[in-house]
């Protein structure tokens, strides 16, 4: 089989394994908050942890994924990345020890970081400038639909089969496509190493000394982090115990929510490039956006208003999602061509670093007060915890704003 058949089918396969990714990424806890904390009869601070592991881990392995492909490859970092993804899932959905599935955690996201920048440069070399855009949104698309996956249908089945048993059946493919990643990959010649790539802290040190950086890293932080701790963390149980949502009804919600996330992305960019690759004035409405859905909820909790325009919100919230298009391009034209990949992966670093605390600190606010009381042994928080966590979100949205009007498109 000719070499560049190979590419391609690693590509597949590479993707099929960021599609997995994406499920476990948003599968635990929001969609199963209730049932896993009925099941493991834990506190909410320990079950957010489950998604603040996994963040952590994602974000170190994101750190030093960008130098370790430019060194080694996309395809070793992909193969080495599969194997401690799988071994992760597996564990996970195959032990009730809670420290396990902690470590089990740590390892799926470990090795679920990997597949973003060993797919990108392996697309970089199988597909021409003008194709490679088109490339790099299928798989990205096809990442999404994990998540999409991860929300009503992955509840669905949990219902009938048991959230376990289902993300077990989710750990067995991901063995068969990290196995038939392994095979294929034999089929290409011996990849070389970049000898110009040199494994070392200067890049990071100059990545970190552009003030620039710094303004954007932030606001992507905030952009990306808020929407994701909804997404993965928050949503589901916000909308059960606020609006009284059934579990179904909400993970409909979030499922739509990923699904606005990822064609947001490709939207903005087309009207991005339509006035002439301006950038600013979309990371300020997005901006803006976070500020206005965080302020209206806080608002209508503390009045208890209980209205579907909440929901609605959250769906806004969604094109928050669809920032990187035009975040990775400023950064792109604002460091040196050396450290680009290492800048990129610094941003995504932090952002799933900040993730995790959020995710800890989300728990940790929401034991701060009583409970509102149980429905069919599942714990209902009161509308105070939740106040709390919303008025956060919306001073952490001022932050967002302000740091765009600090941010130069271009360096002179």
């Amino acid at each position: 089989m000719r070499k560049y058949y190979v590419h391609i089918l690693l590509i597949i396969l590479g993707t099929a394994l960021y599609f997995l990714a994406h499920f476990q990424r948003v599968a635990v806890p929001a969609p199963i908050f209730d049932l896993m904390q009925s099941e493991l009869n834990v506190s909410a601070t320990k079950i957010t942890l489950f998604s603040a592991i996994f963040m952590y881990s994602y974000a170190l392995s994101t750190l030093f994924c960008g130098i370790l492909t430019d060194k080694f490859g996309g395809v070793k970092v992909l193969l080495c990345g599969s194997v401690i993804f799988s071994l992760g899932s597996v564990l996970f959905s195959n032990t009730s020890n809670l420290p396990l599935m902690y470590f089990a955690r740590s390892l799926t996201g470990f090795g679920a970081a990997t597949f973003y920048l060993g797919l990108l440069q392996e697309a970089k070399k199988c597909f021409p400038d003008k194709y490679f855009g088109v490339a790099l949104s299928v798989i990205l698309f096809v990442g999404y639909t994990g998540g999409v996956c991860a929300n009503a249908p992955f509840v669905s089945a949990s219902e009938v089969f048991g959230w376990k048993e289902v993300l077990n059946v989710i750990a067995i493919v991901s063995v068969l496509v990290t196995l038939s990643f392994i095979f294929v990959q034999h089929l290409l010649k011996s990849i070389h190493e970049n000898d110009k790539v040199h494994l070392c802290l200067e890049p990071f040190k100059r990545v970190l000394q552009n003030k620039n950086n710094f303004y954007i890293f932030t606001f992507t932080i905030l952009c990306t982090g808020l929407h994701y701790v909804m997404m993965t963390v928050l949503g589901v149980k916000f909308l059960k115990d606020f609006l009284g949502y059934s579990l179904k009804n909400a993970s409909l919600i979030l499922s739509f929510l990923v699904v606005i996330a990822a064609f947001s992305g490709v939207i903005l960019a087309y009207l991005s490039k339509l006035i002439g690759n301006k950038r600013l004035i979309f990371l300020r409405m997005l901006a803006f956006i976070s500020f206005i859905v965080f302020s209206v909820i806080s608002i209508c909790i503390l009045l208890n208003i209980k209205t579907s325009i909440i929901a609605g919100l959250i769906l806004l919230l969604a094109v928050n999602g669809g920032n990187t298009p035009l975040a990775v391009p400023i950064v792109a034209n604002t460091n040196k061509y050396e450290i680009r990949t290492t800048a990129v992966s610094v941003m995504n670093s932090i952002s799933f670093v900040f993730v995790g605390l959020m995710a800890t600190f989300i728990g940790f606010l929401m034991d701060l007060f009583p409970i509102a009381g149980k429905i069919n042994g599942h714990i209902i928080y009161s509308n105070k915890s939740y106040l709390t966590v919303f008025l956060f979100f919306t001073l952490l949205a001022v932050v967002e704003i302000f740091m765009t009007f600090k941010i130069k498109e271009k360096l002179n």
